[in-house]
């Protein structure tokens, strides 16, 4: 064995972008060489190794430059999902205007009532129905308890049930004797006290289910007037979105979302004016755009439809957005990164498309489908994303 004494040009290894690269530079100063005799006619060459001698075959990363992170490195979730069963669970409050203007929306209700609750008869859905209109508020204020009951009639007499089902007999009849409550009702419309009220008088009990998803109708030619104590004058009209007394829309999302205890369990939906042409074409004079209500639809990740619009279809798709909202699927982990998540069904990939296919939301952690990417009955979904 010899020793002896060198400089010699430095060799490594280095990645980069997943490429390896051979860096070549001299050393700066010199190191002490042995060769080593092995019985052969060779000598070899032994560089010292250790702290500040790595061994030059042994790749390293650059100073500042982070690994390259492989799809293979990343950790993922992968969960089973399965479309809905027969007998998904949903129920419904109507808040219905009784004022002096509404009659005639009233009666296009009760014509369309077909439209409204087709698909949930196709689909097989455990629905229930309950009715009450915008001036149920009145039995906090000393007036009849009778304001905090669901409906179970109307002007045209009574249908005997109060929550209607997809086993009630006559059921169309049943809606419409509860729907047609007239035009005899308080212009003090108040629907979210009302919901509040109704949703709270334990009278009403058997329309709230703990696993049923709660979706709240609100029909309206005026906007929400809900405010603390008894009438206004004709003087808060002038300036109303401005008087300190109003309520807030979020205080009725904290309640709707408590009731149910998750967003995802809840929603709420506005029939209201929508522009100043429905408006006009309405008649104008004291009605209102629903903007109390819209904000409200907003929070609640609802939908809004036209008092002015053709209500056989526009009912039709309200019904078809209720049940894409009792669809959620709630995934068991937060993604680290939306953008990440795979779906995978029918043995290709779904596209991520709010029109035909699927979305993710975050609020909820969870997917839902839309057209005909919406799973069927017991239809299996494969979904694939990446965790912490």
């Amino acid at each position: 064995m010899g020793v002896g004494y060198g400089c010699a040009i430095g060799l490594s290894l280095v990645r980069l972008g997943g490429c390896l690269l051979v860096v070549v530079g001299m050393t700066t100063g010199c190191t002490k060489i042995k060769f080593t005799d092995q019985g052969t006619s060779e000598s070899k060459l032994a560089l010292p190794t250790g702290e500040g001698n790595p061994d030059p075959l042994d790749p390293v990363d650059p100073p500042g430059v982070p690994p390259v992170e492989s799809p293979e490195n990343k950790n993922w979730n992968t969960e089973m999902l399965h479309g809905k069963q027969d007998g998904q669970q949903v129920d419904i409050l109507w808040v219905i205007d009784n004022s002096s203007s509404m009659e005639t929306s009233q009666q296009a209700l009760a014509d369309n009532f077909d439209s409204f609750i087709g698909e949930f008869q196709t689909q097989n859905y455990d629905f229930q129905m309950g009715i009450t209109t915008t001036e149920a508020y009145k039995a906090t204020l000393g007036y009849s308890r009778d304001h905090a009951l669901l409906k179970s009639g109307g002007k045209l007499g009574s249908s005997g049930a109060s929550i209607l089902t997809n086993k009630t007999p006559n059921l169309k009849d049943s809606f419409l004797k509860n729907v047609l409550q007239g035009d005899a009702g308080d212009s003090d419309e108040r629907a979210f006290m009302s919901l509040k009220t109704v949703l709270s008088n334990t009278a009403n009990r058997g329309l709230i289910r703990p696993e049923a998803h709660l979706a709240v109708i609100v029909v309206s030619d005026e906007d929400d007037l809900s405010h603390d104590g008894d009438y206004w004058t004709e003087s808060n009209y002038y300036n109303i979105y401005k008087d300190p007394n109003l309520h807030k829309p979020s205080d009725y999302q904290k309640l709707l979302v408590g009731l149910k205890g998750s967003a995802d369990k809840a929603s709420f939906h506005a029939i209201a004016i929508k522009d100043e042409k429905c408006y006009k074409d309405l008649g104008g004079q004291s009605r209102k755009i629903g903007k109390r209500y819209f904000e409200l639809v907003s929070l609640m990740g609802g939908t809004t439809v036209d008092l002015c619009s053709d209500f056989s279809k526009s009912l039709k798709f309200l019904s078809n957005f209720i049940i894409r909202r009792t669809l959620n699927f709630v995934l068991t982990k937060k993604p680290v990164d939306a953008t990440d998540i795979q779906v995978q069904m029918r043995g290709v990939t779904a596209p991520r498309n709010r029109s035909q296919g699927w979305d993710y939301f975050p609020e909820t952690q969870s997917l839902q489908f839309f057209g005909e990417w919406v799973p069927a009955n017991g239809e299996a979904v494969t979904v694939k994303y990446q965790v912490p």
